[in-house]
């Protein structure tokens, strides 16, 4: 009796890892993990807003559209991404009015062309959000090379807003539900 219940026990614990997500962390704020690089924005870790008590965000604010502010980071220690098929993010928008952002991606070849580079053009409304971009046979943006995530070369969130705005990263993870 006790054998049969440890097999289904074991049983279980096998489908219900199976059926768990692969996760990796692109930046753990909790850790101290900031963006190398950044265009006419300022970062910083933050308290606000975090998923629980103690929790760190990283606050991002942006100068206008015309200043081509970005925050990023270029060759990620953390570049291999063929393993996942999207990329999640929770962010806070303390702002009044829904804001947009462009999530951009530049693939493995390295160069600065549309044939190796995706942009996502993402609309943050007022308060938490969670968003997630698929990573699943994704075109460049010439619109016919495949996007190369074998080693990223350069991820960053690129501010769209005409008027300087804030935001706050909570959390930037990769998923894989297929594993």
């Amino acid at each position: 009796m006790v054998r049969k219940l440890f097999l289904v026990l074991a049983m279980l614990c096998v489908i219900a890892g199976a059926a768990s997500a692969k996760k990796m962390a692109v930046m753990n704020f909790n850790k101290g993990e900031m963006p190398d690089s950044n265009n006419n924005s300022e970062v910083a870790l933050d308290e606000k807003y975090g998923e629980k008590e103690g929790d760190f965000t990283l606050k991002c604010d942006f100068q206008g559209k015309d200043k081509s502010p970005w925050v990023g980071v270029y060759q990620p220690k953390k570049a291999a991404w063929s393993a996942f098929t999207k990329v999640k993010f929770i962010v806070y928008n303390p702002n009044e009015k829904e804001v947009k952002v462009s999530w951009m991606i530049k693939g493995a070849k390295g160069s600065n062309g549309p044939d190796n580079r995706k942009d996502w053009e993402v609309s943050i409304k007022p308060g938490r959000s969670e968003n997630e971009i698929s990573l699943v046979d994704v075109k460049c943006n010439d619109g016919t090379s495949a996007l190369d995530v074998s080693k990223v070369f350069i991820w960053c969130f690129w501010g769209l807003e005409e008027k300087p705005f804030t935001m706050h990263i909570v959390k930037l993870w990769l998923e894989d539900n297929d594993k």
